[in-house]
This record gives structure tokens, sequence and C-alpha cells, in this order.
């Protein structure tokens, strides 16, 4: 458990955004988002969370002894129907012991791709419990629209069911859950449960799955030099890799002794569609021993041009770059892949050498 952007409330998600923010009604919101309407996208998200994890925000460990059992997450699901979205979480102790309980679920990701994001936010004020929405349809501006369905809280579970006809589109596979209570007037308490975070069995990293049930995460397998097409409109091209890499005249770059430097040819098209926080940490290395790298920061690079850190992609405009990773230096490159989600979900498009 760590803390996320999901644990922000009120204006804090739009200013880690751009320092703003304001509100509006629900016609405003109808007017500036898609509603009642859906890309390709999975049934939804479960999650389960270890017990006694709470965050606390201030450095007083004193009020740790006094973490709310009744927003300690256990399980939390949002459960996409024909017509409807179920939202549900337990927690270990009833909900109603808790001081000021506040619960969140946020589908997309509101730092990279606010304008495609929302957050369902679910509190009890003044003894009525309330349901809000909360979007961004651009930067720096927030909307709050109250929603007009009951919050069940029953024990240790509380329910929320939306009509789809009340929710912006559902565009992304990324959903997470959150929760927080006050201690007291200086201090408050988290918990959160993050899907994507979580590993299965096997060791692997578990993933959403699609209406037909198959892993959302399952990587899509290619070439070096060959263009791979991923499900959200973007063609990922790997036109070289150079191992070790070796520097443009006149620039100085050493390795770390016992490493090698690997440099990556890429290129990243939007095909149909936009492409929102394209940048070169969405690539990854994997060497011939199953070592995998994230590219490396350095005081300059092999080769220019360098790919952006971020970057936003017009349909049918392309961009491409070098990406640099630090490696062993007795391992060969396997395969150069990009993570179409940007947050560590996949699916990967691999280019294998």
């Amino acid at each position: 458990m760590r803390p996320r952007l999901l644990l922000a409330t009120s204006c804090c998600a739009a200013a880690l955004i751009a320092g703003a923010c304001s509100s509006s009604s629900s016609d405003d919101a109808a007017t500036t988002l898609s509603f009642g309407t859906l890309a390709d996208t999975p049934s939804g998200d479960t999650c389960t969370d270890a017990t006694g994890d709470l965050m606390v925000d201030e450095s007083d460990e004193g009020q740790r002894r006094a973490e709310p059992a009744g927003i300690d997450i256990t399980s939390a699901s949002a459960e996409l129907g024909d017509d409807e979205l179920t939202l549900r979480f337990e927690t270990v102790q009833p909900i109603a012991s808790a001081p000021e309980p506040l619960f969140l679920v946020q589908h997309g990701d509101l730092i990279q791709s606010p304008s495609l994001s929302w957050e369902v936010r679910m509190e009890l004020e003044g003894g009525a419990w309330t349901a809000t929405l909360i979007t961004v349809p651009n930067v720096g501006r927030q909307i709050e629209t109250t929603l007009n369905h009951p919050v069940q809280v029953t024990g240790n579970t509380l329910t929320l069911v939306l009509p789809r006809s009340d929710l912006p589109s559902i565009s992304s596979r990324l959903w997470s859950f959150g929760s927080s209570a006050g201690v007291s007037a200086n201090n408050s308490v988290f918990d959160d449960c993050l899907p994507f975070d979580q590993t299965s069995t096997d060791g692997g990293t578990t993933g959403s799955t699609t209406d037909g049930g198959s892993a959302s995460t399952a990587p899509i397998v290619g070439q070096v030099g060959s263009a791979i097409e991923g499900p959200d409109g973007s063609s990922v091209t790997v036109h070289a890799v150079e191992a070790p890499a070796v520097p443009d005249e006149g620039v100085t770059l050493d390795a770390v002794p016992g490493t090698q430097l690997v440099a990556a040819d890429v290129e990243v098209c939007a095909t149909d569609r936009p492409l929102q926080a394209v940048g070169d940490a969405r690539f990854v290395v994997t060497m011939s021993n199953g070592d995998v790298r994230d590219v490396v920061s350095l005081p300059t690079s092999p080769h220019q041009p360098q790919f952006p850190v971020e970057i936003t992609l017009r349909p049918g405009s392309c961009e491409r770059g070098w990406v640099t990773f630090q490696v062993a230096a007795d391992t060969s490159v396997a395969s150069v892949a990009y993570d179409v989600s940007g947050v560590g979900v996949g699916p990967l498009l691999v280019a294998e050498t």
C-alpha cells in the first residue's frame, strides 16, 4: 500500500494537476463530457487488501493507536453490468465506527489523463451519506456533481449502484479504491486498494479482464523493425537496439563498472485517436537473464534526439527518439517493450530482438 492521487479529496486532485479548481452543476458536466458511452472496456475490477495497513498524514505515531478499522479495507470492487455500475467496499469493523468516513473509487488516472478520468466519492456528512462524481474536463478545472442515488451502509459493507447513463464514458482499464477518516483535528488516516499493484499466485501482476474474460495485461509481441499496434490506437516501432550503446561523436558518457548502456531508437504514432502522456518512462528493456530495466536518467544521452519525457500525439502524428537503459554488462537484450497504459498495468507491446 502506498499513497496515491486517489486519496486526494475535494480540489486536491485538480490542484495536483494544475494548482486550481472550480465546481459546476451536473448540467455543465453533461455538456463537457461524454456520458453513457463506453469504449472497449473490462467489466470492472476487484481488489483485496491486507488489514492494519493504514497510513497517517502526520508524523505523530501516537495517533496510530486510534486508527479506525471502519475504513480499513479488506476488499473493494467496481462491477460493470449492462446498465449499472456497482461499487462495493468491505472493511474490518463496522463503517459507522469510523469518524468522518469517506470512500473513493477512481477510474483512470487524473494525473496522466485527466479528461478521460473520473472519481466517485462517498462520504458521511451531517449524519447522511452522499455520493459525488468528480470530473476534470480540462486542465485546472474540476466539476463536482451530486449523484442522487442512495449509498447503502450495512455493518462492514458499503454499496452504491449507479446507472451507466449517469457516468462519463469508461475509457480505461485502470480502477483504484481508497478510504479515509478523521482521527483528530490535525490527523487523518488513509487506506487504499490498488488492483494493479497486486500479484497473482504465480508471481505475476494481476490485471483487469475484458468482457470476454481475457487478461488485459497479455503482451502483444512483434519484432524490432516492425510496427506493433496497441488497443489504444498506438503504433510502436523499435527501429534499432544498440548494446552496448556507442555515444555520438563528442559525447562523453561512461557506464558504471560492471554495467553497460543500451540505447533503443523508438517511435510512437497515434493512429485514429489522440494519445496523452506518451513518454520515455513507458519503455522497458528485458535482458537475456530475465532482468527488466526502466529508462535511466543520465546527464546526457548517447544519441540525439532523445524521446520526450511526455508528449500528446494527435491522430496521424508520430514521435521518434532514443531511450537509454543501464543494464548488467554480461547480458544481451531480449526485447524492448512499451506499456500502453503508462501506469504499469499493460498491455505491453513487446519488440523482440
